[in-house]
């Protein structure tokens, strides 16, 4: 891959960066990137725990009692139709990952992936979001997080924690896949 082509995002990867040397003296993190609070958007359509915790944990052992009983479809049925109604319920989108990759269907994984990442990040569990998406690349090295406004801060993330390829697959490109993006 060639990051300084005109037209490549370089602008971009400094500006979010600024060098490629992350690390101080000691090899410890620069100090100004120690730092990986993020406050959550508010208003993004997220349920208030407190108002369905009783009722998301019926839903949960109802889908896990499905599965045991080899009823998978239902299940993930049941899961997807919830995030209908909290489309940014990260309990909900971690047991319907859970479900998808206990069914062995790595393209439904994949999928909603993107919906899991996006969930976690908005909801400012970033680390979170980068442990999720290290392993859907375990799945598919090729894996495209399609979400600019969470794509910035987990590459900015994985460079702190030195996964440089992934932080560069988060932003390459970005400037094609995201034009008139505000990071633009």
């Amino acid at each position: 891959m060639n990051h300084d082509a005109k037209g490549s995002g370089k602008g971009l990867w400094s500006r979010l960066f600024g060098r490629t040397d992350r690390t101080a003296a000691d090899g410890e993190p620069a100090a100004d990137e120690k730092q990986e609070t993020v406050a959550p958007p508010i208003g993004v359509g997220a349920v208030p725990l407190a108002q369905t915790s009783s009722l998301r944990q019926a839903l949960i052992f109802e889908v896990r009692r499905l599965r045991a009983d080899k009823r998978t479809d239902e299940a993930l049925f049941m899961l997807e139709t919830a995030l209908q109604d909290a489309p940014d319920d990260i309990e909900l989108h971690a047991e319907l990952h859970d479900a998808c990759r206990r069914a062995g269907d790595p393209y439904a994984t994949l999928a909603h992936g993107q919906r899991w990442v996006r969930s976690l990040a908005r909801a400012g569990h970033m680390r979170d979001a980068l442990e999720a998406l290290r392993e859907l690349h375990a799945i598919d090295e090729d894996f495209r997080l399609e979400d600019p406004d969470a794509s910035i801060p987990l590459a900015q993330l994985a460079m702190r924690d030195g996964a440089r390829e992934l932080a560069v697959g988060l932003v390459d490109g970005f400037d094609r896949r995201f034009p008139g993006h505000a990071a633009m």
